[in-house]
């Protein structure tokens, strides 16, 4: 939490750890993760942390690609594409928001590389790209529903009054196979 303000938010550990795992059932030997401001202070930060963690433990080699902080546009998600594919041509992975999956995968149709036979993207997010975009991205979602249901009980509890004892409540996330991995 941000001086007492709580804060809800899913296991971003857990969600790393889902995704090496499934890069390595997929036979992939060389992942990307993106990533925006490293400090632990920022939970997403924790995936990312994750994520490298458990594909060394699986042997894969993986790398991270910074991304400017809140930076969600689509002419910067394809130039960011483009400049992925550009400095780890070897990269068979891709673990990414799904703005950013949605624009690897595109230019990856662009050059002409098959997703998912040589290429797997998996989203972070999966709140839209999974069900409503021209694919199906395998996802490591985090639920939405549950956040906001979380987020406003514990807005009506502030507004009655109450103390909120846990500044951090944390929902589980769990992958969803899409059509991309």
């Amino acid at each position: 939490s941000i001086d007492g303000v709580p804060l809800v938010s899913v296991d971003h550990k857990m969600a790393g750890y889902l995704a090496a795992e499934q890069f390595a059932s997929c036979g992939r030997k060389h992942v990307l993760v993106t990533s925006g401001t490293k400090s632990l202070d920022i939970p997403s930060y924790q995936r990312e942390l994750a994520f490298v963690q458990r594909c060394r433990e699986l042997d894969l080699k993986a790398d991270v690609y910074t991304l400017e902080w809140n930076s969600f546009r689509a002419d910067y998600a394809d130039r960011i594409a483009k400049q992925i594919f550009e400095d780890f041509p070897r990269a068979d992975g891709i673990l990414t928001s799904d703005l950013f999956a949605t624009a690897c995968y595109r230019y990856a149709m662009y050059q002409g590389i098959d997703v998912p036979q040589d290429l797997s993207i998996i989203s972070t997010d999966g709140a839209y790209s999974r069900q409503y975009g021209v694919v199906s991205f395998s996802s490591v979602v985090q639920p939405s529903i549950e956040i906001a249901r979380q987020a406003a009980d514990i807005l009506l509890h502030q507004i009655d009054g109450e103390s909120i004892k846990d500044d951090l409540k944390v929902i589980d996330t769990y992958f969803e196979q899409g059509e991309t991995t």
